[in-house]
Order: structure tokens, then sequence, then C-alpha cells
């Protein structure tokens, strides 16, 4: 549209400049000429006009419709089912830990020769979790979990802020987390089961199976203590 507009300019400024300068017959219609031109150059903006109004009812019709297909969309998508994290009753697990509470801390770390410095622990529902390990160097191997709420148990631990090879404790579980490793990931680390526990400090433990060894048979027992 716009090669049309300049196309009748164009030969407007041509004819008015060849036109002869005196009246006359030639004048007349040189007059004339120029008229016509301004006409259909007057008829060309009203296309263009036309043209840029049906582009614009256009693009609001296909907007409009667009609109319209995501709402339907939106209403007609299924509702997400929301995990719920099981109830734990105090009078039968009074050492018990949420499963929301071990989620939202999440990464548990720990110093130390022969060990995972590092253990993630996440769930979407209680047999629905995972477990990745990761030493120094940053091998990682990944484990299945299953979150369980266990009758009262006591374990050992070795403290996670002992000065010495002789500072265990003795604390009592309800919340354990059922491990597997995943085949192919190497599984160096499959020696048993995770206990969570809340410490005297308020925040939650980790005990895991020792993994450096290196103990005595008396203390073959005595888990390994991560904490956030």
């Amino acid at each position: 549209m716009k090669k049309r507009v300049v196309l009748f300019v164009g030969l407007t400024l041509f004819l008015t400049g060849c036109s002869p300068l005196t009246g006359g017959s030639g004048g007349s219609d040189s007059e004339q000429k120029t008229e016509s031109l301004l006409g259909a150059f007057d008829q060309a903006v009203e296309e263009a006009k036309k043209d840029s109004s049906e582009a614009k009812a256009k693009e609001s019709t296909a907007t409009s419709s667009s609109s319209s297909t995501e709402k339907a969309s939106e209403s007609s998508a299924p509702a997400v089912e929301v995990p719920t994290e099981p109830t734990i009753d105090k009078s039968s697990y009074p050492f018990g830990v949420s499963m929301m509470d071990i989620v939202n801390v999440g990464t548990f770390t720990k110093t130390g020769m022969n060990v995972p410095q590092t253990i993630m622990v996440s769930f979407v529902t209680e047999s629905n979790g995972s477990v990745a390990l990761v030493s120094n160097g940053g091998r990682t191997e990944y484990y299945t979990a299953q979150y369980r709420l266990i009758p009262t148990t006591t374990i050992r631990v070795f403290s996670a802020n002992r000065t010495d090879s002789n500072d265990i404790r003795t604390v009592n579980v309800n919340t354990e987390i059922v491990i597997e490793y995943l085949t192919g990931t190497g599984g160096a680390y499959d020696a048993g089961n995770f206990y969570v526990f809340t410490n005297s400090s308020g925040t939650l433990s980790l005990a895991t199976p020792n993994y450096a060894g290196n103990v005595m048979e008396s203390e073959s027992d005595v888990m390994l203590e991560y904490l956030p």
C-alpha cells in the first residue's frame, strides 16, 4: 500500500512540473489530470486506512480467541494432588521427626576420612524419596529412600562435635530412612539405613552407618552423626 501512495505522489509531482505555467487549454488538461491523480491518491489513503483497520480487527479477534483458549485450557487442567505429611502420634512416637522437617533441612554434612562429606535427603511422599551421598572429590552415589516411623529404638552415635574417639552417646529414635542404592551408581556406602532425631541443640541429626570403620568390635554398632 505504501508503494501505491508513493507512486501517486511521484506522478503528481512529475505532471505538475511538466505542465505549462500559462493559461489555456493545456493548463485546463493539466488541472484535470492533477485533480484525477489527487482523487486517486485520496482513494489510496482510504484503502490504506481500511486495510489497517481490518488488520487490527483480525489481530484483536486472534488475541481474544487465544485468551479464551488459554482460559479453557486452565479450567480443564486436572488439579495436582499435593502429598500430605503423615501425622506423628507423639504418644506412640515421642522421638519422631516429621518428613517435612527432614525435607526443610535437606542437607547434612560431616568432615572425616573415608566418609561422605555431604548427604542430601529429599521426599515427595513417604515411599518416594532419594538420598545423595557426596564424597571428597565430588563422587556422588544415589539411593532411593523411604520414610517410616518405628517403635522407639535406642542407637549409639559418635557425636559430631566429639573431641576424642570415645565421645559416644546413646539416643532414642522413632524415625528411620530406609535406603537402597540405585543400580549402576556403585553402592559403595550400602551399609544400612539412616535415623533422624532431634539433638540437644534443637536441630536435627542424621545418624548413618560408620562408613569409615576402623573401630573396635565393641563399637561396631556406633553410628556417625551428621548435622545440618
